[in-house]
């Protein structure tokens, strides 16, 4: 009986120590859950959010690549992100760092990695048959040309 009451006594002090100094993990989740995001069509913005073992951390995020960031508050857990409207190359990466710091200075990093991808341009042709003479054809509200009875 003694020799049990020391082990639990040692455990439940090994216990407290480890919950004590645990270390920060994080995890980086993006909403919606997307690696590749194709400029100019999809979403406006991709909610990231900090998923961390600890309460009452800072934040501090940077990004590398196109695209900015945005949140509530600099030292935030969560932030989002906010693709170009253009990017130059045909594809690019992008990645995303957190880094949470507790009240003592300990510090992990996450990250979440983007490619961005130009959007595939859609191409076709319209053809407009008419019964009356120069009809004035309007594509978006934009004057595209005339059509005649014998010239669709």
């Amino acid at each position: 009986m003694y020799r049990q009451k020391i082990f639990l006594a040692i455990l439940s002090v090994l216990l407290m120590i480890n919950n004590g100094h645990a270390q920060i993990s994080i995890d980086l989740i993006p909403d919606p859950n997307i690696k590749q995001i194709s400029v100019g069509s999809n979403p406006k913005e991709i909610r990231i959010t900090a998923k961390t073992n600890k309460d009452n951390l800072k934040f501090s995020w940077s990004i590398e690549g196109s695209g900015s960031l945005s949140g509530d508050t600099p030292t935030s857990e969560l932030f989002y992100y906010i693709p170009p409207d253009f990017i130059n190359e045909d594809a690019e990466r992008v990645i995303i760092t957190a880094v949470a710091t507790d009240d003592k200075g300990e510090t992990a990093t996450g990250q979440i990695r983007f490619t961005l991808v130009k959007p595939v341009s859609a191409t076709g042709s319209i053809r407009v048959k008419v019964d009356v003479p120069d009809v004035i054809v309007y594509v978006n509200e934009e004057a595209e040309g005339t059509a005649y009875p014998d010239q669709p």
